[in-house]
Order: structure tokens, then C-alpha cells, then sequence
């Protein structure tokens, strides 16, 4: 409707103007409606413009406050996410600790099993060493039984050659 009223003002306009171009009496000047712009359609034309900025404004105010709870809804998100970040965090230096502690507690057993294999090591080298010390003696004791068989059996044959002379001897004498 404000487009047709539009159209029809220009078309006036354009009329008015081709008009004013052709006047030659003051029968045929325009009067103050027909003229383009008088203090009525100024008038008019600022109370409209006017009304239209005052909307425009109280729009923007209103988007304004649209946004600024939306941004606010947005703030606060961004704390409670603030939040869980905080949270999440303690859990890991609760977790890290709990690590650390783990770790301190398998590094001292791994301390105490290196020391009891360290100590079976010693054990071990002792008995090593006892063991040599065994088996030099076994050699000594083993040097003398071999030495002792080794009489024996010399004494043995002695014995049994003498046994065997006396018993020819004995035989000679009988016979």
C-alpha cells in the first residue's frame, strides 16, 4: 500500500515538474500540496523516518540483549567447562600421584629382589669357593688312598710270592 502512495508521489513529482517548467500565468503555479516537498510531507516524511530509526534502535537494543544472554549462556558454559577442566586436572595429578606412588613402591621391591640376588650371588661365590677348596682336598686324600692301594697291593705280592716260596719250600722239604 506505502508502494502504490510512493508511486503515486513521484508520478506528482514528474508532473508538478514538467509543470513548473511550462508555467506562464500565476493561474497555472502549483500550490503548496502540489508542490514536492512542503512542511506537511517534510513533516511527514521525518515522524516516518524517525518512527523507523526509533525501531530500528529498540531492535538493535533488543538483539543487543539477545545476545549479550546469549553470550553470557555462552560465559557461563565456558566456566562450567572451565570446571570440568579443573576437575579432569585434579584427577590427573590424583592419578599421577597415585603412579608415583606405585612406582615408588615397585622401584623399592625391585630394590629388595636386586639385594636378595645380590646376596645369592655371594652365596653362591662362597660356595664356589668351598667347593674348590673340597676338591683340593678330595685330590689329597684321593693322592694318599692311591698311594695306600698302591703299597697294598706291593705288599700284597710280596706276600703272596713269599707264601708261594714257603709253600715250595715246604713242598721240596716233603717231597
Amino acid at each position: 500500500m506505502k508502494k502504490k502512495a510512493v508511486k503515486k508521489q513521484v508520478s506528482k513529482k514528474k508532473k508538478i515538474s514538467n509543470r513548473a517548467l511550462h508555467i506562464s500565468s500565476a493561474e497555472d503555479a502549483p500550490s503548496d500540496a502540489d508542490m514536492p516537498v512542503t512542511k506537511g510531507h517534510f513533516d511527514a516524511f521525518r515522524q516516518e523516518i524517525t518512527t523507523r530509526i526509533t525501531s530500528q534502535e529498540l531492535l538493535i537494543k533488543a538483539n543487543d540483549k539477545k545476545r549479550a544472554t546469549h553470550f553470557a549462556g555462552i560465559s557461563s558454559s565456558f566456566k562450567k567447562m572451565e570446571g570440568c577442566f579443573a576437575a579432569i586436572d585434579a584427577r590427573f595429578i590424583e592419578m599421577d600421584a597415585k603412579f608415583e606412588a606405585r612406582f615408588a613402591a615397585i622401584d623399592a621391591r625391585f630394590a629388595t629382589l636386586e639385594k636378595k640376588i645380590e646376596d645369592v650371588y655371594l652365596e653362591v661365590r662362597r660356595s664356589n669357593v668351598l667347593m674348590e677348596e673340597q676338591n683340593n682336598r678330595n685330590k689329597v686324600v684321593l693322592d694318599a688312598l692311591m698311594n695306600l692301594f698302591n703299597r697294598q697291593d706291593s705288599l700284597e705280592k710280596k706276600v703272596d710270592e713269599r707264601i708261594t716260596s714257603l709253600e715250595d719250600i715246604i713242598k721240596e722239604r716233603h717231597t
